[in-house]
């Protein structure tokens, strides 16, 4: 499967728990031409003070680990570093917004 298939794969899968219009995937450029750019809205902040509150770190991580299960079947890319460590190359943003798009997942 090449980057292009791959990636309309993840955003197939992602969409049908965020909604299309709150997910974006991409390649990364340069010499991140492989790896996989994940963003994900995935609901309205509660506090705009600028620090996010213990509810909200709450909903990113949930939404981040939901992003991660629904995509572990899909092959992405590997890459060692010196220590032996083998790394996907998939980066998966969770981000919050003062305007959601569309309703993002019921909690």
């Amino acid at each position: 499967m090449d980057v292009v298939e791959r990636n309309k794969k993840v955003k197939k899968v992602l969409s049908a728990i965020f909604g299309a219009s709150n997910v974006s995937v991409r390649n990364g450029r340069g010499t991140a031409c492989g790896w996989c750019e994940i963003d994900i809205v995935a609901g309205e902040r509660i506090e705009a003070d600028g620090f996010y509150s213990q509810e909200e770190r709450n909903i990113i991580n949930t939404a981040h680990d939901k992003a991660e299960q629904a995509i572990k079947d899909i092959e992405f890319y590997h890459y060692s570093d010196d220590m032996g460590y083998d790394y996907a190359e998939v980066l998966i943003q969770v981000n919050l917004t003062n305007k959601i798009l569309v309703p993002a997942y019921s909690k």
